[in-house]
């Protein structure tokens, strides 16, 4: 890659060098005493910070000549696009070399180490074999601390004097294998056993920084989604039970693992976390979760990264047509699929409607995601103008129910049912005056008229109500009927006048009766706290209905009362500590602590620091 345009010349890429290290050579090799003259020279701008993901690779290239394909195998081979990708969307992959967003410096922080980090037996390598030291791509992933064909650690500062092997801004970085202080890195490093769960992740994570397919969030996702919903954690109407799928991963693996990526089971848990979760703006928050998840679902990068397992819910009932269920349709005796549409509803379950369109019979039936769908499984819904027809014709003619069971293929109940419906709607009161003509009309008011009036002669100085008590079907018939005959024949109605209502003396009974409720439900010791509700509950009917209605506020001195006696939490956990105390004699604990009280009494679990202290000096007197 030494292809000369607007730069003199530029350093061989070395296997896996990433960008900082090419570029910190070509500022070595220059004649710049300032190394912002360097990058301004290499991408066109002064660049202050950490350039792992340069925002004007695009300059560089062309200042050193690259075309199409050079430019993607150089990114492929020595940026950490590979990687970063994985975590942004199409469109900030497209501009992340232009303009780069946030999420790609947020990504960088949780991904790569903050130092730039070597293998001192790679470093004496590689300045045997190409005169001069680099740093390595993988060597920088912040989760991965060895290098695995050493079997070494990494280290980012000088054994001997702590001095950091590159600066903080990667403007300086080693060229030989030594420290800035003169000091000579070792040449063989001390041997670890390295960790088998690491060790699994740098091969994933290798394995996706070599990826030469396209990849973005989207893509991760969908790859994430296809295994989720095959193993049962997507509900058949989209939703993804995150918590149960975040269970079974947190499931098989430890605690301790997640602790060496950075994550721990309470993080993962939280309401928000399990909220940002697989949401596609959010997949930049949790980069090794995803990679982890990824590596759980699909065991070997290989499959992951080569196959995408597709998921799908089976259209409930089918695509049709359905048949007819009810067996005097013509069309069941053909055997024929008549019916074309079906209406689904979702809820808990999917429920579909059917109905034919030659007798008008109507069904039902229910499909759940896991359950094999049988077509003889339907609820009737109606049994159609066909059906329905049939019934009443031949219970006209006299026959017997069950000889019209047998008729229409169908159960007793089921024809009983619908000839209880005919008969109701037969003997309708509308249906019944219809058959009534005016003459029979005037005879029957007559008749009730003359109920009336001798209920009227009996009964001289009774009041409506009492009328209306003796025959009350005559005198309600007669109201709807011929109400200004009535209104000219019953007593006047009464004036009610209101009455004046002393409420203060009503207060004052109701107090006492409180007082005294008060005093027996203190006397009790109940186990619950002495609450307004508990107070009101016991009084009687007529009292409770005071204090629970609009006019409650009449009662200042009852209600004033009540609070006043209402117990507060501190007072409450105050009151029951002798039943605790009864409850651990009668128990198998041989200790009592506090922790063993909360456990057991859940009004101790919060407690002011007053209470708490008070609690923990009774405990000490037991013990």
């Amino acid at each position: 890659m030494n292809t000369i345009s607007n730069i003199f010349y530029f350093p061989e890429m070395r296997p896996d060098e990433e960008i900082r290290s090419v570029v910190y050579r070509y500022h070595a090799m220059s004649v710049n005493d300032d190394c912002f003259k360097s990058m301004k020279e290499v991408f066109g701008n002064r660049i202050n910070r950490n350039y792992d993901t340069p925002p004007h690779l695009n300059i560089l290239a062309k200042q050193i000549g690259l075309v199409n394909e050079e430019i993607e195998l150089f990114i492929s081979n020595h940026t950490y696009t590979p990687l970063i990708r994985a975590f942004i969307n199409a469109e900030q992959v497209a501009r992340m070399f232009s303009h780069p967003s946030f999420y790609v410096r947020e990504l960088c922080a949780k991904l790569l180490s903050p130092n730039v980090r070597y293998c001192t037996e790679c470093a004496h390598e590689d300045y045997r074999e190409f005169g001069h030291v680099y740093s390595h791509r993988i060597h920088q992933i912040a989760t991965i601390p060895f290098c695995k064909e050493h079997r070494c650690n990494l280290i980012s500062e000088c054994p001997e004097c702590g001095a950091l092997l590159a600066s903080e801004s990667s403007h300086q970085m080693m060229i030989l294998p030594q420290c800035s202080n003169g000091h000579e890195l070792p040449k063989e490093a001390a041997k670890v056993v390295l960790d088998p769960f690491l060790l699994d992740l740098y091969e994933f994570i290798q394995k996706l920084m070599s990826y030469k397919g396209e990849m973005n969030s989207s893509i991760f996702l969908s790859k994430l989604y296809g295994a989720i919903g095959n193993r049962g954690f997507i509900h058949f109407k989209g939703a993804v039970y995150k918590v149960k799928l975040l269970e079974s991963f947190l499931f098989n693996i430890s605690e301790n693992d997640l602790q060496k990526v950075g994550l721990s089971r309470s993080d993962i848990l939280k309401t928000k976390s399990v909220t940002f979760f697989l949401g596609i703006k959010n997949f930049h928050i949790f980069p090794m979760l995803y990679i982890l998840m990824a590596k759980w679902l699909y065991g070997e990068s290989n499959s992951f990264l080569n196959t995408c397992e597709s998921y799908s819910v089976p259209l409930p009932f089918g695509v049709g047509p359905w048949p007819c269920h009810n067996k005097i349709c013509p069309s069941y005796k053909e055997k024929e699929k008549v019916i074309n549409k079906c209406i689904r509803h979702v809820h808990e379950y999917v429920t579909g409607e059917f109905k034919c369109p030659i007798c008008g019979f109507s069904y039902s039936r229910k499909s759940r995601p896991g359950e094999v769908e049988i077509e003889e499984n339907f609820n009737v819904e109606s049994f159609g103008e066909l059906w329905i027809n049939k019934v009443i014709s031949q219970y006209d003619l006299g026959k017997t129910v069950q000889e019209i069971a047998d008729s229409v293929c169908s159960s007793d109940v089921s024809v009983m049912k619908h000839i209880r419906i005919y008969n109701k709607e037969r003997e309708n009161k509308n249906f019944r005056l219809k058959k009534y003509n005016e003459s029979q009309h005037e005879v029957t008011l007559q008749e009730k008229k003359g109920k009336l009036l001798n209920i009227l002669n009996t009964l001289n100085t009774a009041s409506r109500p009492e009328i209306r008590n003796v025959d009350t079907f005559t005198y309600d018939w007669l109201m709807k009927n011929d109400k200004s005959w009535m209104e000219e024949v019953l007593p006047a109605r009464k004036i009610h006048h209101s009455k004046i209502v002393d409420f203060e003396t009503i207060d004052m009974n109701m107090f006492e009766e409180v007082n005294i409720v008060i005093s027996l439900i203190y006397k009790e010791n109940p186990n619950r706290m002495i609450t307004f509700s508990l107070i009101v509950g016991r009084l009687s009917g007529l009292s409770r209905n005071r204090l629970n209605s609009p006019r409650k506020h009449y009662f200042k001195k009852t209600i004033e009362l009540i609070r006043i006696h209402c117990e507060q939490k501190d007072q409450y956990q105050r009151r029951i500590f002798p039943n605790v105390l009864e409850w651990f004699h009668k128990s198998r604990y041989l200790t009592l602590s506090v922790k063993l009280i909360q456990s057991k009494f859940a009004c101790y679990q919060i407690m002011t620091e007053e209470v708490e202290a008070w609690l923990a000096e009774e405990v000490n007197k037991i013990k």
